[in-house]
């Protein structure tokens, strides 16, 4: 079993692969800055993503306890399980 520091840099080495493929290509990463309509029109970005984060919410809407109902938390565990999963996999662990 690994270690937590080990653990942690297998679950960080698909972020750093990506920081070096975009590097590798020039596209220009700004983390954690506020993008208003002037700083979009001065820079002109080809693409500009937005990462606000988020609430998870469940609306109270008939039928949302259904089995058939995914909330945005089940969706984000399934999801990073299975990212868990694909770094064992490719990585090791």
């Amino acid at each position: 079993m690994a270690t937590p520091d080990e653990a942690r840099v297998r679950q960080e080495a698909p972020v750093r692969y990506l920081e070096g493929q975009t590097a590798k290509l020039g596209v220009k990463v700004h983390l954690g800055v506020e993008a208003d309509r002037s700083m979009v029109e001065k820079y002109k970005p080809d693409a500009l993503v937005v990462a606000a984060g988020g609430v998870h919410q469940v609306l109270h809407l008939p039928g949302v306890n259904g089995h058939n109902v995914v909330t945005g938390r089940d969706l984000h565990k399934k999801l990073k399980a299975y990212l868990a999963f694909l770094v064992r996999s490719f990585f090791g662990g």
